[in-house]
């Protein structure tokens, strides 16, 4: 949907998603599980989205075990959710994001 790819949904939303103990968060991580490749492309989205906007994104989601569902993401036929997938791992693993989009 279009709020998914919407900066200002991520940057009044990201916050939200640590409530009731990060429930939201970790239905998002759920969602990597999926077998329908819209969800997976999304849900790969969205976990980028987090990672890019949350003072602390990489860290949840690498503590809530978004690493190894997103890894397995990448396997995926569908190309589309291959690159969203890409996108997520590369969020997931790289520690200074911010440093390396300078370079």
């Amino acid at each position: 949907s279009p709020s998914h790819k919407s900066d200002h949904f991520w940057k009044d939303n990201h916050k939200a998603f640590e409530a009731n103990g990060c429930a939201a968060i970790k239905q998002l991580i759920a969602l990597l599980s999926s077998d329908d490749p819209q969800v997976l492309a999304i849900a790969c989205n969205d976990v980028s989205e987090f990672i890019r906007l949350h003072p602390e994104g990489r860290r949840l989601m690498t503590q809530y075990g978004a690493k190894p569902l997103a890894m397995q993401v990448l396997k995926h036929p569908d190309p589309t959710v291959q690159k969203y997938a890409l996108t997520c791992v590369q969020r997931l693993m790289v520690i200074n994001w911010e440093y390396l989009n300078k370079g």
